[in-house]
């Protein structure tokens, strides 16, 4: 591999990575230009390794603010859904761990917590729920649902309709 393909792997791999990350390898980084690389016996143990560099991770954040209501309703729908949007892939890592671990189809969050979630769209809260939670917190909640989830549904539910009737015609 060529430095400059070692270059873009290494850009890909720390798109993601945490501060934490990036500033241990900042720091190995520093410290390798002090040292000859070329030489067999480079003792790499003065390096510190990363459980010395870092406090334990903490969990990632949600990244985002609930609007109140009134700033909402002041938003055209196409500009709701590009702040839903931007959200969504800003913390995309974050809200694939809340559903896994929630074994959620759905989340509402609001100041960065999951108050509510659902297993299925049967129980996706209705607009007067949505309106109590305003009324409640002063600001309208984001509603993520799980494309992963959803897929699987649709696609058993599509199965069940057509597979129970005709499969057996044939």
């Amino acid at each position: 591999m060529n430095h400059t393909a070692i270059i873009e792997t290494i850009k890909t791999e720390l798109v993601e990575a945490n501060p934490d990350t990036l500033a241990y390898l900042l720091e190995v980084l520093r410290q390798s230009k002090q040292r000859d690389f070329s030489s067999p016996e480079m003792d790499t143990a003065s390096l510190p390794s990363f459980q010395q560099w870092v406090a334990p991770v903490q969990p990632p954040r949600f990244r985002g603010e609930n609007l109140p209501w009134e700033a909402i309703e002041k938003l055209s729908i196409k500009e709701r859904g590009a702040m839903q949007r931007r959200l969504k892939e800003l913390n995309k890592a974050w809200l694939e761990e809340k559903f896994a671990s929630l074994n959620a189809l759905w989340l509402m969050i609001v100041d960065g917590e999951v108050i509510a979630s659902g297993t299925t769209k049967k129980d996706y809260p209705k607009p007067a729920r949505i309106s109590e939670i305003c009324r409640q917190t002063g600001k309208y909640p984001f509603i993520f649902i799980n494309d992963n989830a959803l897929t699987i549904e649709e696609s058993s539910s599509a199965w069940n309709r057509i597979g129970a009737t005709d499969f057996y015609k044939s």
